[in-house]
């Protein structure tokens, strides 16, 4: 693929996002909460500066918590990025006290059982 035919693509998808950006504008939570029963959350978040497991749950919270995704009962499936033998701090896997705690919450929320599984891509 040349140049022009690169920034042919990006322009084009570039459009693409910003059609789809104003067909479904994207939601903040920023004074949604205070002194509306109504309440409508975000479909995504982004929290930083903490450990895994406390931005895990302001994260849920702000989503409107685990019980939002996990019911009574379900059988649950966690699929981490478990595919490279690094440590977590490079971000090529999962933390691990991200992953327990996420493995918490379901259970918390009620969930029948909880499985874990990736595939690798490393030896």
């Amino acid at each position: 693929m040349d140049r022009r035919e690169f920034l042919k693509r990006i322009a084009y998808g570039a459009g693409a996002a910003a059609v789809s950006m104003a067909m479904h504008p994207v939601k903040t939570l920023a004074g949604e909460l205070e002194g509306n029963n109504d309440v409508s959350y975000p479909d995504l978040v982004a929290v930083r500066n903490g450990e895994p497991a406390q931005l895990f749950d302001k994260g849920i919270e702000a989503l409107g918590g685990i019980g939002k995704f996990v019911r009574k009962g379900q059988t649950v499936l966690i699929k981490p990025n478990m595919s490279w033998a690094v440590e977590p701090e490079r971000a090529g896997t999962t933390n691990p006290a991200l992953l327990k705690r996420v493995i918490e919450s379901c259970l918390e929320a009620g969930a029948k059982s909880v499985s874990v599984f990736d595939n690798t891509c490393d030896q």
